[in-house]
């Protein structure tokens, strides 16, 4: 075989600097539905205020969040129209309905779908995730999601709940994805009214701390929590020497 002596572009070097670009912190001027799911409202506050100081990721993360966004948007889309859903809204806006109260929290966020079975009249918000096939073999009920030890999880139902609430709909689902065999799984969700609540107080306690300049109160270390928080360096600066 013949040797090439010609000089050869780097593709993978090219690829690595190129994301590396996207990784980049952008003003939060609102709450994300997922952070209110997270257990920690002092971390919610930090993401709106402490948004230029936010521990940043590294190229292999943000290509296995670039890699999910691909599983979860174009994947889960392929097998909806497949299975002859209609897919009726893609990534639009939450707070169209309910005469404003999401956008009066300043809460925001993006449904994936809103799809509906050909023939039919009934539309169901749809959130999709991806995720490895451990979890997606754990993973069957909303209270596994709620009560996971991996915070990020915790904040999927925050989602689809607020996401309920705000397009009125009672009924939901979301979409696991197997990213080892592409798998979907379904998980139905009923909005509940009572934990949605708590997302809305929520949303207003954050809303008077960003005002204020404030901060709420520490929750006691849990390392799961507060040890994989990209704000740990700031909100722990001073607790240790406390």
């Amino acid at each position: 075989m013949t040797a090439i002596s010609e000089a050869l572009p780097d593709i993978v070097g090219d690829i690595h600097k190129a994301i590396a670009k996207d990784i980049t912190s952008y003003p939060v001027r609102s709450n994300w539905c997922s952070k209110l799911g997270h257990p920690c409202e002092r971390h919610a506050v930090h993401n709106r205020v402490d948004w230029d100081k936010k521990e940043k990721h590294s190229i292999t993360t943000e290509m296995i969040f670039q890699g999910g966004k691909v599983l979860e948007k174009h994947v889960a889309r392929v097998y909806l129209q497949k299975a002859g859903y209609d897919i009726v809204e893609e990534d639009r806006a939450i707070d169209t309905e309910r005469s404003g109260t999401l956008r009066k929290l300043q809460i925001s966020g993006k449904l994936d779908f809103v799809i509906r079975k050909e023939g039919t009249k009934k539309e169901y918000p749809v959130e999709v995730k991806s995720m490895n096939q451990w979890d997606w073999e754990k993973i069957n009920c909303v209270e596994d999601m709620t009560l996971s030890q991996k915070v990020w999880q915790r904040g999927y139902p925050a989602q689809l709940m607020l996401y309920l609430f705000g397009k009125d709909t009672e009924t939901g689902l979301f979409l696991l994805i197997n990213k080892a065999t592409y798998e979907p799984k379904v998980i139905w969700t009923q909005l509940d009214y009572q934990y949605t609540e708590t997302l809305l107080q929520k949303a207003g306690r954050v809303n008077k701390h960003v005002e204020a300049n404030t901060y709420p109160e520490r929750i006691e270390y849990d390392d799961k929590i507060c040890g994989r928080c990209e704000f740990a360096h700031v909100c722990l600066e001073n607790y240790f020497r406390a």
